[in-house]
């Protein structure tokens, strides 16, 4: 159990340094694209919304929304009751998705930029591209998942002395 405890520890620093390291990389990226989109006329909404049905997005959304819900229920606290989380599934798949997000596609993206991606994604390449990225999304997670397991084993393996004497303190 001891093990257990400091493994997920220590993937927790771990994960947190790297989003953190991530976020700031976000920040620049958000910053040089805002500008851009602010200059001109916004993406319409329903530019998004076609965008939106071409990709899939939504479903891989709440795919994940579903999937993080189904992580936090196998590691909380046994005594919340399965109808909780039941409860939390379905409160979220009543928010609109779409509606929330398209002001932040507005703000990195103008009309005439959605409108030549929809012109690419209906493409024999692009929907190409759409078919295949969830397969590479999919192949990418699980090889990262492997390396984070094997770089948090490692550093454990490297530490569990001290993390040991630690949890004894």
């Amino acid at each position: 159990m001891r093990f257990l405890n400091l493994s997920i520890l220590v993937m927790v620093c771990v994960l947190t340094v790297g989003m953190a390291r991530g976020s700031s990389a976000v920040q620049q990226t958000r910053s040089d694209t805002s500008s851009h989109a602010e200059a001109s006329s916004p993406a319409t909404e329903a530019q998004i919304r076609e965008y939106f049905g071409l990709t899939g997005m939504e479903a891989v959304t709440r795919a994940n929304l579903s999937a993080q819900v189904d992580e936090a229920r196998a590691n909380s606290a046994p005594f919340v009751p399965p109808a909780i989380w039941d409860e939390i599934k379905i409160e979220l798949q009543k928010i609109d998705i779409v509606s929330l997000v398209i002001p932040i596609y507005q703000r990195h993206f103008t009309e005439t930029d959605m409108r030549d991606a929809l012109v690419f994604y209906r493409t024999p390449i692009g929907r190409k591209f759409l078919q295949a990225n969830p397969l590479i999304t999919n192949e990418a997670g699980t090889i990262l998942s492997e390396k984070t397991s094997m770089i948090t084993q490692a550093v454990y393996q490297k530490h569990h002395r001290d993390l040991e004497e630690a949890e004894k303190r």
